[in-house]
C-alpha cells in the first residue's frame, strides 16, 4: 500500500505539471523531454551519477518541475535489487520489493514471487538444511501457488471468461509442476548430483541470472515501464529502422577506424598476400607506391551523412538485428565522402565509388587503384572497372 500511495502522489504531481505545461505549449506533438529520457536510461542500467548530473541541470533550469517526470527512485530500486540478486545471490531485497508491490503482482498474475521462494527453498537444500527447507516450503513456497478460488475480474463476454479461466488453470498447473519438481529434491541425499537433469538444473548458478532477468521484466511490468528496452532505446530503434539501408554497416567500421582527421592511410588497408586476389608481383609493386598516405576529403555536411555508417561504434551493435526499411525513392551517397554521387564507377569486387573518390584511390604512379573496403588492388586500366548509371 505504501508503494502504491507514493506512486499515486507522484502521478498527481505529474498530471498537474503536465496540465499547466501543455496549456502554454503551442504544439504538443513536437514535445519530447530528451533530458528525462536520457536520465532514466542511465538509472535503468545503473549509471546513477550520470543520471543525477542531468537532473541537477534540470533543477537549475527555467523549468525545475520537470524533474518529477523522471522515474529515478523506481528505476534505481529495481536495478539495485536485481544487481544484488544476480551478483550476490541474495534474495531478501527482491522479496521485500515483491512484498511492497504484492497487490500489483497478484493482479497481473506474476510468477516472480513463487520463483524467488522456490530459489530460497533450493538454497536451503544446497547447504543441507532440509528441515528448514521443508518449513519454508510450507510457510512460503506452497502458499505462493494460486488456489482455484483466486478472484479474477470477470469480463463481459462468456468467451473472454472462458479464456481467462483457461489461462489461470494453465498458469497454476505449471507452478504446481515446478513445486513438485523442487519438492522431489528432498528425496535425494545429494540433489545437486542426483543424475536427474530437471532437478540438477535447479542448483545451477546460471539460474540466478535467469531469475534476475525475470525479476526486472516483472518489476517493469508492475510499475508500468517498458519491459524489453528503455524509451531512449525504443526511439533509437525507430530512427535506425527508417534510416538503415541494406548496405549500411557491413565492413565500414574497419574503414572508419582508420580515419584520423578526415585522412585515410591507404597502406594500412592493404591485406596480406593470402587475403588479396591480385598477383604477388602486382601487390608488391603497388605497396611500394603506397608509402605515403593520401587524403580523401570527407564531407562535413551533416545532411549528406548516413548516421548508421558514420557512427559505427554504436550502430554496428544497435543496428545489427534491426530490419532495413525499403525506400521507393532513394539518393545514392558515396560510402567514403558521404556526398551525393552524380557519377559513379563499379569495381570488379562489386563496390561502387563516386568519380571524386575514385580519383583519390589511384596510387601516385597512376598505375594501380585500391578498394578501401577490402584492400584489393586493381590496375587503372582494368576493363572490369565500369561506369555505373542509376535509374
Amino acid at each position: 500500500m505504501k508503494a502504491e500511495k507514493e506512486t499515486l502522489e507522484n502521478l498527481n504531481i505529474r498530471i498537474k505539471y503536465l496540465q499547466q505545461f501543455f496549456q502554454s505549449l503551442s504544439s504538443i506533438s513536437n514535445y519530447i523531454d530528451y533530458d528525462i529520457i536520457i536520465a532514466d536510461y542511465f538509472y535503468r542500467y545503473g549509471y546513477t551519477e550520470a543520471g543525477d548530473i542531468i537532473l541537477d541541470g534540470i533543477k537549475q533550469s527555467k523549468d525545475p518541475l520537470r524533474i518529477h517526470l523522471s522515474d529515478r527512485d523506481i528505476l534505481i530500486e529495481i536495478y539495485q535489487a536485481s544487481s544484488i540478486l544476480r551478483n550476490n545471490h541474495t534474495l531478501h531485497p527482491v522479496l521485500q520489493w515483491c512484498h511492497n508491490y504484492g497487490s500489483r503482482l497478484r493482479r497481473m498474475e506474476s510468477t516472480i514471487e513463487f520463483s524467488l521462494h522456490r530459489q530460497q527453498f533450493i538454497e536451503y537444500l544446497r547447504v543441507g538444511k532440509k528441515q528448514q527447507a521443508i518449513e519454508y516450503a510450507s510457510s512460503q513456497l506452497a502458499p505462493a501457488v494460486p488456489s482455484n478460488s483466486t478472484e479474477t475480474i470477470i469480463p463481459p463476454s462468456e468467451t473472454s471468461t472462458t479464456t481467462v479461466s483457461s489461462t489461470n488453470d494453465t498458469l497454476r498447473t505449471t507452478m504446481i509442476h515446478q513445486l513438485q519438481t523442487a519438492m522431489s529434491a528432498l528425496a535425494f541425499a545429494d540433489p545437486q548430483h542426483c543424475n536427474v537433469p530437471e532437478i540438477e538444473k535447479l542448483f545451477s548458478l546460471s539460474e540466478w541470472k535467469v531469475l534476475g532477468e525475470l525479476f526486472m521484466k516483472e518489476a517493469y511490468r508492475a510499475v508500468g515501464l517498458p519491459i524489453e528496452s528503455s524509451i531512449l532505446e525504443t526511439l533509437l530503434t525507430i530512427g535506425i529502422t527508417v534510416t538503415k539501408c541494406d548496405t549500411c554497416v557491413k565492413s565500414f567500421p574497419q574503414v572508419l577506424a582508420k580515419m584520423n582527421k578526415h585522412t585515410i592511410h591507404r597502406h594500412e588497408m592493404i591485406p596480406t598476400d593470402t587475403e588479396t586476389s591480385t598477383t604477388s608481383t602486382a601487390t608488391n609493386e603497388a605497396l611500394s607506391s603506397l608509402s605515403q598516405p593520401i587524403t580523401i576529403p570527407i564531407s562535413d555536411n551533416a545532411e549528406n551523412n548516413c548516421p548508421i555508417c558514420t557512427i559505427p561504434e554504436y550502430f554496428v551493435v544497435a543496428a545489427a538485428n534491426i530490419p532495413s526499411l525499403r525506400h521507393s525513392v532513394s539518393k545514392i551517397y558515396d560510402s567514403i565522402t558521404h556526398e551525393f554521387m552524380d557519377s559513379a564507377f563499379s569495381f570488379p569486387n562489386g563496390y561502387i565509388y563516386s568519380q571524386k573518390t575514385l580519383a583519390n584511390l589511384i596510387t601516385p604512379d597512376s598505375k594501380y587503384i585500391f578498394c578501401p573496403h577490402t584492400g584489393e588492388i586493381f590496375t587503372v586500366n582494368d576493363t572490369n572497372i565500369k561506369r555505373v548509371y542509376f535509374v
